[in-house]
């Protein structure tokens, strides 16, 4: 079955917490691609993801997701095709990305349309893709950003086709992945907000709140903020047990006393970390959430150091006992067409990763698991080259017209962003992981 959906959203403005964003000519649709002989077709799409996900699927990495799958539809993700094919892109250069989605909303997986770019973008844990998996959260926008700025500089970068084995299910070897580490999929919104001054929480307390759900080295909160204030005990072991019962999601129906405590637990962390608090979205320093962790949560935060892919794949994979906060901002127009203003920069987790090699190519597959922390939506396995700053930047003056990525239309900067990581652990390691009421 096919579905068909068409997004061309001009100059519609979306406001969230951390930044605000200009959705602007993203077309998403399952319309057949013209004739080019880079481009991967949907058929060979199907295969990619199936036969990867067979290899997936032996690995812990694939713990949480249902055993059998089927493919429901197949959407394209593609740039404006009238304004790349006006600015001189090579035929069919405007379709980048495959989102193949498995039936009953069990997720999908981000394959590349050319055979010049890596087949796997990204293995999602659930839901299915769509104009909303982008309009409601803003990480993934960032991360999908990402992934076709990649997508483009290896079209432009490579002058030879690579080799996709899109028929084998044997093509992968040395496979080796783990299970994420967090059990919680909170988000900014409520019921998490329900104490603080602003629609959002920040994604920086989020993204703290849920190392804390790790590491619960803290069993209490007590905050004040002028004429508001409030206290609550921390019950970990019964905020851990909602977690688990309800895929990581609470709320004032089914778990009204866990999520009320983390609720105060937001609001202490927007306190504490200095959040600025608007309309539009809640702005927190990383560096304040580091500081605070080493300070008063009684862990050993590293500072934020430049992305490195293999200090966070180590650190990431669920038996090293560490949790690892990414950061991420950038401040240029952006290769989907999104105006990205930011303030503290966007903030998630890697919890978990996989890793195998492709014998096609002999290529390493390295992949992180990132909690997002958006309420689950769009959690998954994600490509560590997809945010490697080791190779070397394209410049604007490289990219052909509508891809120039400069609002003022300058040349000489690249499509880059900032990604900074720091590896979280409990220097004691005590059996309980910390104070639990």
């Amino acid at each position: 079955m096919k579905k068909q959906t068409l997004i061309n959203l001009f100059i519609l403005f979306f406001l969230f917490s951390c930044q605000s964003y200009e959705f602007e000519n993203i077309e998403i649709n399952d319309t057949p691609i013209e004739n080019n002989p880079y481009k991967v077709s949907i058929d060979e799409a199907k295969d990619i993801a199936l036969n990867f996900m067979k290899t997936f699927q032996k690995t812990p990495a694939a713990s949480t997701r249902s055993a059998g799958i089927s493919i429901e539809n197949v959407e394209v993700v593609k740039v404006n095709k009238a304004a790349t094919r006006s600015a001189g892109i090579e035929n069919g250069m405007d379709t980048l990305l495959y989102a193949v989605n498995f039936s009953n909303n069990n997720g999908y997986i981000l394959v590349g349309a050319d055979r010049r770019t890596d087949p796997i973008f990204g293995i999602i844990d659930n839901g299915s893709f769509s104009d909303e998996s982008i309009t409601t959260n803003p990480n993934f926008a960032f991360f999908l950003d990402l992934a076709l700025g990649k997508a483009v500089y290896d079209i432009l970068k490579n002058d030879t086709v690579k080799i996709v084995n899109t028929r084998s299910i044997n093509d992968y070897d040395d496979v080796y992945g783990t299970a994420y580490n967090l059990s919680s999929k909170w988000g900014q919104g409520a019921p998490y907000n329900q104490y603080c001054p602003g629609p959002y929480t920040g994604c920086v307390a989020t993204a703290t709140a849920q190392i804390l759900s790790f590491f619960p080295t803290i069993g209490s909160v007590n905050w004040q903020d002028g004429s508001s204030y409030g206290s609550s005990v921390l019950h970990w072991k019964q905020i851990a047990t909602d977690c688990f019962r309800y895929k990581g999601i609470l709320n004032t129906v089914t778990t009204p006393q866990s999520a009320n405590e983390v609720a105060h637990l937001m609001r202490y962390l927007g306190v504490a970390l200095k959040a600025e608090y608007k309309s539009d979205g809640t702005s927190i320093e990383s560096k304040n959430a580091i500081n605070w962790l080493n300070d008063y949560a009684s862990l050993k935060a590293s500072g934020l150091k430049k992305y490195d892919a293999d200090q966070v794949f180590m650190a990431a994979n669920r038996f090293s006992d560490k949790i690892v906060y990414m950061r991420g901002n950038r401040g240029k127009k952006s290769f989907v067409g999104i105006t990205i203003t930011y303030t503290g920069g966007h903030a998630w987790i890697a919890d978990g990763s996989f890793t195998a090699t492709r014998k096609s190519d002999g290529q390493r597959v390295n992949l992180f698991h990132f909690n997002w922390g958006w309420d689950g939506r769009s959690n998954g396995y994600f490509p560590a080259a997809v945010f490697d700053s080791s190779n070397p930047a394209i410049n604007d003056s490289e990219l052909p017209g509508i891809l120039s990525l400069d609002n003022d239309g300058t040349s000489g900067n690249n499509y880059k962003y900032n990604v900074e990581y720091s590896i979280v652990e409990n220097p004691n390691r005590p059996e309980s992981g910390g104070t639990i009421k």
